[in-house]
């Protein structure tokens, strides 16, 4: 498994997700992106950059405070992920896939959560997620530019 972070909150650093994910298809690897300060800011075409695994949060670009997290698996990881024979019980990502064939959650929803989440989102398709992005970028120029003098 190869780990990432997409961009990192702090400093502002956007890893190269693209270039990544092209290297590490290569190999029987999956790719694991921490995307939690970059899923809805910035770009990250899953699929096509060969993305395995995103995880990310409610907080940050979807304005909410922390509460969900997301994650997407894809074919060459959910393979491995059924192969392992690791006891775990909380972290089950077969007990939740399970679990999301029946449109139910393994564990207790935080239902609020979800009407914020669906308010969001909607705030996002109405602005446009190339708006939402260049808006994102903009900001991140105009910050730079004030620290450069």
């Amino acid at each position: 498994m190869v780990l990432a972070t997409q961009n990192e909150t702090s400093t502002g650093v956007q890893n190269n997700i693209k270039a990544l994910g092209k290297l590490v298809a290569q190999y029987d690897a999956v790719l694991a992106v921490d995307a939690v300060s970059g899923l809805g800011a910035i770009d990250l075409k899953t699929d096509e950059w060969n993305v395995d695994v995103v995880c990310s949060g409610s907080q940050k670009a979807f304005m909410l405070p922390p509460g969900l997290a997301f994650i997407s698996v894809s074919d060459k990881a959910w393979a491995k992920i059924e192969k392992n024979t690791t006891p775990n019980y909380y972290f089950s990502l077969l007990k939740a896939r399970k679990n999301i064939a029946k449109w139910n959650t393994t564990y207790t929803t935080p239902v609020s959560m979800v009407y914020g989440l669906d308010a969001a989102l909607d705030m996002i398709l109405e602005e446009g997620l190339d708006n939402v992005f260049a808006r994102h970028a903009l900001l991140a120029k105009a910050t730079r530019q004030v620290f450069k003098g």
